[in-house]
């Protein structure tokens, strides 16, 4: 499907509410980003991101420690030295973990070759504060590639199998938001739930297993070519 079709069942779900209308590409969008977060499309991988250590070398010098994220980055693998190839470490105790290595009086660790990083909200903190204007590649997956209406030619990234997926999560994302009313005057929270489940359904996600559907009722293990009692039955 393309997304005009996707956004006409979306639509439908929603019994094509004002509230759906104006909201629709926020959900959309949102359940796309979700079921692309779920089966990882290689397409929303990059291997070999630039990226320079935030130092300045005008008057006076200035040490920053940390580096804003690039906004179409998801999530962020791995960085490391464009000269050696040396991979930097995560932060061992993440963000909060670093105020132990600060400089007295200085809200950030000392200067010196960055060994460290960890990722905070839109910024890369690096530890220790570069000291010189350092060269590096990162692997990071990006966002989708948002829809509006003037996409409703294409398709999403995600492949077919999943586009209904895609409508319920957003539909079960509408309704979690705007629970129709019952005749009783109640909210009606089931509606969002069964959307979100039936979403779930279809991305192929499987109960656990249970020990009693792979027995008979003398209390007999079933296996391929095999048949045995569990002890003390």
């Amino acid at each position: 499907m393309n997304w005009g079709e996707i956004l006409d069942l979306f639509l439908r779900v929603c019994d094509n509410t004002p509230d759906a209308q104006t909201e629709q590409w926020k959900h959309l969008n949102w359940a796309h980003e979700h079921v692309c977060a779920l089966i990882d499309p290689p397409e929303l991988h990059i291997p070999n991101g630039n990226l320079t250590a935030a130092y300045d070398e005008g008057p006076p010098i200035v040490y920053q420690d940390w580096l804003a994220t690039p906004s179409f980055v998801y999530s962020i693998d791995w960085i490391a030295n464009k000269d050696d190839g040396r991979k930097l470490d995560p932060e061992p105790d993440g963000y909060r973990g670093r105020a132990r290595y600060f400089e007295d009086g200085e809200n950030r660790p000392p200067v010196g070759s960055p060994q460290f990083w960890v990722r905070r909200g839109n910024r890369i903190w690096f530890r220790d504060t570069p000291d010189a204007a350092y060269e590096y590649i990162y692997s990071y997956r990006r966002h989708p590639p948002k829809a509006s209406n003037d996409t409703l030619e294409t398709s999403p990234l995600a492949p077919p199998q999943y586009h209904m997926a895609l409508v319920k999560f957003a539909g079960g994302n509408f309704f979690d938001l705007h629970p129709p009313m019952l005749p009783n005057g109640a909210l009606d929270y089931q509606r969002a739930q069964g959307l979100l489940m039936g979403a779930k359904t279809d991305m192929g996600e499987k109960d656990d297993p249970k020990a009693e559907e792979n027995m008979d009722r003398r209390q007999f293990v079933r296996q391929p070519g095999y048949e045995f009692s569990i002890p003390g039955r």
